[in-house]
């Protein structure tokens, strides 16, 4: 049991306040540099999860080749939480892989779909497409789309297994962030 009662306020010298012991940044890998890369996990966000482990990411690393040489400008790789609008982005040497919903029945854009459409089909990703082109062909006609109006005339959604979103998390995020941190 203490004896005397604790001191309330900190020591003030020439009335100046003296800070605590706290007057250095925790150091971790925004601020401080790494001997080698982190593997971080964010909670995914509500409706969400993360697919990809940091068990994944780590066993993806080991089976490239001079990983040491790619990883040079590299602080972390993070499963980030869910931000509408992105899979992923490179930002001050941080890798962030979002997190995906946790129905894998996603609806996408036209663009990112033919964008992507190659790796799922050799994924062997299941997808439906509505084409709303037969319903009103000339609404594409007149937006000036009438040379390719298909492209942009199908409601596509995806149904994906946890594996294949493992593999294109891997596949195209990590890479594709990898090069750029490049």
């Amino acid at each position: 049991m203490r004896q005397n009662p604790r001191k309330s306020t900190p020591k003030v010298k020439k009335g100046r306040v003296q800070k605590k012991n706290n007057h250095q940044e925790t150091p971790n890998y925004w601020n401080t540099t790494q001997r080698e890369v982190i593997v971080d996990k964010e909670k995914p966000g509500e409706g969400f999860r993360h697919y990809l482990t940091k068990q994944d990411v780590l066993d993806f690393i080991d089976l490239i080749p001079n990983w040491s040489i790619v990883s040079e400008d590299l602080k972390a790789i993070m499963l980030a939480f869910n931000n509408d609008g992105y899979d992923c982005w490179y930002e001050g040497g941080v890798i962030r892989i979002c997190a995906w919903p946790k129905d894998l029945l996603i609806s996408m854009s036209n663009g990112y779909f033919f964008d992507h459409k190659e790796l799922f089909d050799r994924l062997d990703v299941r997808y439906t497409m509505k084409d709303h082109y037969l319903e009103r062909p000339w609404y594409y006609e007149k937006l000036g789309e009438v040379h390719n109006p298909r492209k942009h005339a199908y409601n596509i959604v995806c149904e994906f297994t946890p594996n294949q979103s493992k593999s294109i998390s891997v596949t195209t995020y990590l890479i594709t962030s990898t090069r750029e941190a490049l």
